[in-house]
């Protein structure tokens, strides 16, 4: 889509710094008209007008309360003008060519496209755990059509979106949104070029919660109008997910041998994770979500 609008929604969950920092690496790429930043996120999170010193032109979306990521994505959305529309968090920083990849991406005509999530540097030991767990599958993705995509580095068309809108009004997470448009025939293209850089904002404490929460929100939806024997044999599952989680995690690694280290470091914080979200994955199968998607 030559001479497209781009609009970058940023969702905001780590704070002013975090944020400041975001904005900053992506400030120089984004002067021109046809390039728009809204940030979504509560005060609390450092969402307010002392943002304006780094993009004067952007837009904030200031909330009383921080909600549910999806939640914030789909506020972002509803305040975007852009023919297309990416959407990142606070917690990344983007590489120097970024909005051009993305542009240079989108000249062919791809409903999603998703790229590549690594590590900044000087990350701890907890640093590199929480980067395998959530992100060890776009350290290198391979180039082409693909399953899935990161929600923190991922954009679409508006017309994409407009196929899950009522997902996005429900604050759906990006997994089921990818699920609809594969199933109306759109694929997902993965351009590792598209980068980001992910800084961790997570003490232990917090991280292990939010993976129990992830994991009994996703069971739980997934759950939903499934059979009872079922949803029993799914939460019986479980007890093998630690071991198949981590394994993925070391094959991703393995793509890059300077990083497999790394993740043999960082492996009991690994395993305390998975450990969560398997859990919190049982429980999901069988009482359902709760209040788990309000909190992740």
């Amino acid at each position: 889509m030559p001479n497209s609008r781009l609009s970058i929604v940023v969702v905001a969950v780590g704070g002013h710094h975090a944020m400041a920092r975001c904005l900053q690496s992506m400030a120089f790429q984004c002067g021109g008209p046809d390039t728009e930043v809204i940030v979504v996120g509560s005060r609390g999170d450092g969402v307010d007008a002392r943002l304006l010193d780094v993009i004067p032109n952007l837009q904030i979306v200031e909330l009383a309360e921080r909600l549910p990521i999806p939640r914030m994505r789909r506020l972002g959305w509803q305040k975007s003008h852009g023919d297309l529309i990416a959407f990142t968090e606070d917690h990344c920083l983007v590489a120097p060519d970024w909005i051009d990849q993305i542009r240079q991406a989108h000249e062919r005509p791809h409903a999603a496209i998703g790229g590549s999530v690594r590590p900044a540097e000087q990350a701890s030991l907890i640093g590199w755990a929480v980067y395998f767990c959530e992100y060890a599958a776009y350290l290198q993705p391979r180039a082409g059509a693909t399953r899935q995509l990161p929600g923190n580095n991922v954009s679409y068309t508006r017309a994409a979106l407009a196929i899950g809108s009522d997902l996005l009004e429900a604050g759906a997470w990006e997994n089921l949104l990818h699920t609809r448009l594969q199933q109306a025939g759109l694929s997902l293209i993965a351009v590792p070029g598209i980068t980001v850089y992910f800084q961790n904002q997570f003490s232990f404490r917090e991280f292990i919660r939010l993976r129990f929460h992830y994991g009994r929100c996703y069971a739980g939806t997934r759950a939903q109008g499934m059979p009872m024997v079922y949803q029993r044999l799914f939460a019986l599952g479980c007890l093998f997910l630690p071991m198949l989680l981590c394994f993925r995690m070391m094959v991703c690694a393995g793509r890059r041998t300077d990083y497999l280290g790394r993740w043999a470091i960082a492996l009991p914080w690994i395993i305390a994770f998975t450990l969560a979200w398997s859990m919190g994955e049982a429980v999901g199968y069988l009482c359902g979500p709760g209040y788990s998607c309000r909190q992740a």
